[in-house]
């Protein structure tokens, strides 16, 4: 797709924060384990970190590189104000399981807190406050309700008459006594800590198949076997889905900018729950790898679609016109994207089988939704979990039913899709490069993408995780699947789960038969 040019240049892609630094060897041969932690982000880094403090032993494998997934590339705000979440989960799920998720997120802040001092981690952790606000009237009468229902809980809310935006509010939500800090600097301090307590940390080392097997669970990666007592399933989506988090979240993507401004950034972040959602914070790059050191850094973030249904290059270029044109932006420096899952009933899953422990569905908001999944996890895993509302054995609400059944419907658009030729969809195609297409061909959907080269790659369509047809991210240069987020390379390689098994390649339409 043609876009006009942006009004600045979009910057290095990637998230501002800490680099990522030399990786842990990938694991090599076959061996036996307690507890094996797949998955390297900030639920499987503090996971095995507790487990690890507990005298545990630990593995930890990682696909790619810790903090270099959905952790390590969100807003890192440590918050326990999620939105205006609490008005309604006192109507969803009563006050005592609204109680319940506010005071062990407000919690979270603590224990993160703890656990940088302890350790010695440099992640940039800062006290702030976060804040809500609206641009309408009705979202004002939604945050007067909500400072209510979260000053009842017991949350440090106040309402105020503005917020640190350029926008003339109508009502702004304040909760003090929060944090923010570099998520990505923070989940790898974790794993190291966790290494220094006596865990194993293997990068570079894709989980194929995890198998319970005569009281043991069997991990089979590309180098070798564990076999472990136990294993927990840190990762965005658990596969094999334990918890049924398939049916019940659903992936969502988001998009950020890093942007450098003419004025001071307002120190406190803030989030719109009105209009379009736009969220805010200020950022002062520590490295010169993140761009720098000293500049205050504006992170802009959009989010709301599920991957593969929205340009993302098109919602950059919006980002960056809204940090022109609202906030004073004098260059763009980064730009990046994420994804997490979205509970359809606003609470974390988080349990399993015996042997078996996942989590999921924070719904963006894993730094303290993740830490409290991490202690969860690790009581499972010592045998003493306590009873929780973020237990995945709960029944769903009727709202939540809905939100599955509309999941269900267009999880079956999908899978249709490769049986229905799109429009025009029959090869062979023309491709500009930094495109893909998806081509109907008598042996099924193809995969077709070009490179800024003009070099091409065909590779099948059906992802291999359930069946649905793959969409492509241009952003990105990758293939994304609506139904459950997994994430593929122009040459099928596997960029995010759940698929544990690559694209395979496929014969180019525009190519003649061989």
């Amino acid at each position: 797709m043609n876009h006009t040019a942006p009004p600045i240049d979009l910057g290095t892609s990637d998230a501002p924060y800490a680099p990522l630094g030399p990786a842990s060897p990938p694991l090599a041969g076959d061996r036996r384990a307690e507890v094996v932690v797949v998955g390297g982000g900030l639920v499987g880094a503090t996971t095995a970190l507790l487990l690890a403090e507990r005298g545990h032993e630990v593995v930890l494998l990682e696909a790619h590189r810790i903090g270099g997934g959905t952790s390590g590339r969100s807003t890192g705000k440590v918050t326990s104000q999620h939105g205006a979440i609490y008005g309604e989960l006192v109507r969803r799920h009563g006050r005592g399981v609204a109680e319940h998720y506010a005071r062990s997120n407000q919690a979270a802040i603590g224990t993160i807190e703890r656990t940088v001092a302890r350790y010695g981690i440099d992640c940039q952790l800062e006290s702030v406050a976060t804040y809500l606000h609206a641009l309408t009237s009705s979202g004002a009468r939604e945050l007067r309700h909500e400072a209510a229902v979260a000053r009842t809980l017991g949350l440090p809310a106040t309402l105020t008459a503005d917020a640190p935006v350029p926008d003339a509010v109508r009502a702004g939500l304040r909760f003090d006594d929060q944090r923010q800090f570099d998520p990505r600097a923070y989940t790898i301090g974790v794993a190291r800590a966790a290494a220094s307590q006596g865990a194993t940390l293997h990068e570079v080392t894709p989980v194929r198949r995890v198998r319970p097997r005569r009281g043991r669970v069997r991990v089979h990666t590309d180098t070798g076997t564990l076999e472990a007592q136990h294993v927990v399933l840190a990762m965005l989506t658990p596969w094999p889905d334990v918890i049924g988090a398939f049916a019940r979240t659903s992936p969502n993507r988001a998009a950020c900018i890093a942007v450098e401004v003419a004025t001071d950034v307002p120190h406190d972040p803030s989030l719109g729950i009105d209009g379009p959602l736009r969220s805010s914070r200020r950022w002062v790059p520590a490295t010169p790898t993140a761009g720098g050191t000293g500049t205050e850094r504006l992170i802009l973030l959009a989010s709301g679609w599920r991957p593969g249904t929205r340009d993302e290059t098109a919602v950059f270029h919006e980002l960056a016109d809204e940090a022109v044109h609202r906030w004073g932006a004098r260059r763009v420096t980064h730009h990046w994207a994420a994804m997490d899952q979205m509970s359809a009933d606003r609470l974390p899953l988080i349990g399993g089988l015996p042997r078996l422990h996942a989590a999921s569905g924070f719904s963006k908001w894993g730094m303290t939704g993740g830490t409290i999944a991490a202690e969860l996890l690790a009581d499972r895993v010592a045998g003493r979990a306590p009873d929780s509302p973020f237990a995945a054995t709960r029944l769903p609400d009727l709202r939540a039913v809905g939100k599955m059944a509309a999941a269900s419907t267009r999880d079956g658009y999908e899978l249709l899709r490769r049986r229905v030729p799109p429009p025009g969809g029959r090869g062979p195609v023309d491709l500009g490069p930094g495109e893909g297409r998806v081509v109907a061909t008598l042996t099924g959907p193809v995969a077709v993408s070009a490179d800024e080269q003009g070099r091409r790659r065909a590779v099948s369509a059906t992802c291999t995780h359930l069946g649905c047809t793959v969409r492509w991210n241009a952003a990105a240069a990758a293939w994304s699947c609506a139904c459950h987020g997994s994430r593929f390379s122009p040459d099928g390689q596997i960029l995010g789960g759940p698929a544990t098994t690559p694209l395979p390649p496929r014969e180019d339409p525009a190519e003649p038969a061989s």
